[in-house]
């Protein structure tokens, strides 16, 4: 008896028939998204892989089709409901059917719904797990340690080139009255690529000569800022030895960078804001500061101006008695006429003495012979030796110089 040869249209059929004999009605199916694309007709194909397979190669995956109709329904209530949006790297739940695509002989899950909860539970978890992690090290409050510069002028930048958060920032620092300087590292900070690009940018800007670090990124849906929740780039921040400022537009949650960063503001304007503050309240220190050296300056000015008022007033009193008793001392005049000059001579010498005194304690004239006045990194004026690695500022005649102390010692003093 000859064996039974199978047309492929046959089998195709059977193969649908099958299916839908097993799979009678929809079932919901989890796991995480891989490979997401939308085509030119507005539907969206991914694969649906499980989440253990992310770092190795993938033993069981499901082709995964929502058609333009349903998927409209389905991101409306991921909006609305979470925020969300469909990336590649999270774990979902969705509902559909499936059958057999004769065209491509493969079988497909078509996508009719979605389980929001689902996604944001394990998006919870993860992130709280990351928490955890890095508290247990300390990573948490490690950047925040770090010495903000007083004047912190020279910006590295990480975020994307071009993009509206990037032209938010630089348009507040470059209109601002104040020199900044900018340096910027492109990074993708959405999608696949973001965590090494976040983590590479911030590795590379960190060797860079810059004062602080700002990581910027507008607005999205919690999936478009999944990279800042990851905790390979929440331990870049952490362990920059450079103040690291977060302007991630976040509308209510923080990111785990948002945790670990120096300083966290919502926005990328709020991040150029913040860092035009710390600039302005070191003018103001430096207005206090001008404003209290002149006051010192106007009081030894005072006391030399009284100095010599004192001595007119004694010389006066000279010249009347003399006058009073010219007649009875007239023998003595030519000892007189010398006396009276060489008083009118030290006179003149205290005046053009208390003139120079005025002049050499101006502040400008007291830089301008070479001395500095040194503070610490809380603007005290440091008189004594100060601890090893404390940040300083000495301002001179022409310029403002940030250093660290590396060595210091008492003096003697007699």
């Amino acid at each position: 008896m000859a064996a039974l040869t199978w047309t492929v249209d046959e089998l195709c059929t059977s193969i649908s028939v099958g299916l839908q004999n097993v799979f009678p009605e929809e079932i919901w199916l989890r796991g995480q998204i891989v490979g997401l694309t939308r085509s030119q007709a507005g539907h969206l194909y991914f694969d649906l892989i499980e989440p253990e397979a992310t770092n190795r190669k993938a033993n069981s995956k499901m082709s995964i089709v929502a058609f333009k109709g349903q998927l409209n329904g389905i991101e409306s209530v991921l909006k609305k409901l979470g925020n969300l949006t469909l990336e590649d790297g999270i774990e979902v739940r969705i509902r559909g059917r499936v059958s057999y695509y004769a065209p491509q002989g493969r079988i497909q899950f078509i996508m009719s719904a979605v389980d929001p909860q689902y996604t944001l539970g394990h998006l919870a978890a993860e992130r709280d797990q990351v928490l955890r992690t890095l508290a247990s090290e300390g990573l948490l409050e490690l950047n925040k340690s770090l010495t903000l510069p007083l004047l912190p002028l020279r910006i590295g930048l990480v975020t994307s080139d071009g993009s509206a958060a990037y032209n938010d920032f630089t348009n507040e620092l470059l209109t601002s009255r104040y020199p900044f300087q900018i340096f910027l590292v492109d990074a993708r900070v959405q999608g696949s690529e973001a965590e090494s690009a976040i983590v590479n940018a911030l590795k590379t800007i960190a060797h860079a000569e810059v004062d602080v670090i700002a990581v910027v990124r507008g607005g999205g849906a919690k999936t478009d800022l999944l990279a800042f929740d990851l905790e390979s780039v929440a331990r870049a921040v952490a362990n920059c030895p450079k103040p690291v400022f977060a302007g991630i537009g976040h509308e209510i949650d923080r990111s785990i960078t948002d945790e670990v960063a120096h300083t966290s503001v919502k926005t990328p304007t709020a991040c150029a804001v913040a860092l035009i503050e710390q600039v302005g309240n070191f003018e103001v220190f430096l207005d206090r500061l001008s404003s209290s050296i002149a006051n010192k300056a106007q009081q030894r000015l005072a006391r030399a101006n009284e100095t010599l008022e004192n001595s007119g007033s004694q010389i006066a009193k000279a010249r009347t008695v003399i006058h009073s008793q010219d007649v009875r001392l007239a023998e003595f005049s030519t000892d007189l006429t010398r006396f009276s000059n060489r008083a009118l001579e030290q006179a003149r010498k205290r005046v053009q003495a208390a003139a120079d005194l005025q002049r050499a304690f101006h502040p400008l004239q007291v830089l301008r012979r070479g001395f500095s006045i040194t503070r610490d990194q809380n603007g005290l004026i440091l008189t004594d030796e100060a601890p090893l690695g404390t940040q300083i500022i000495t301002e001179t005649f022409g310029a403002t110089i940030s250093s660290q102390v590396i060595t210091s010692s008492r003096k003697e003093t007699q």
